[in-house]
């Protein structure tokens, strides 16, 4: 990978950045907040896996900012993993409308 193959062009710190597990972490959190269906049955227990732990990540890094009251900005700080922790379990991207998620009846 680390050739010229096209109109791309990679270099080894574009292959380590794509072989990270931040890197899958981060993708399969995109994939599941724009509801994309996945190819391989292998990313959606990973997807699983992701959302149940980033959520108590999340609430982990929330208590430690809520704790550390001394530090400026602690209170945007604990509001923004709030706000994220909304979003994950909401399992919709940030700024949508929330009445988007109302499901309204078919006409038959």
């Amino acid at each position: 990978l680390g050739k010229k193959t096209g109109p791309y062009r990679f270099s080894p710190i574009d292959e380590d950045l794509m072989a990270s597990p931040h890197t899958k972490c981060f993708l399969l959190l995109q994939a599941y907040l724009a509801k994309v269906k996945l190819p391989v049955t292998d990313y959606v227990t990973d997807t699983r896996s992701v959302t149940d732990q980033i959520l108590r990540l999340l609430a982990a890094m929330q208590y430690v900012s809520l704790d550390d009251a001394s530090v400026g900005g602690s209170f945007d700080l604990m509001c923004m993993f709030a706000i994220a922790r909304q979003v994950v379990q909401s399992k919709s991207m940030p700024g949508t409308n929330p009445l988007e998620k109302i499901a309204l009846p078919k006409d038959a």
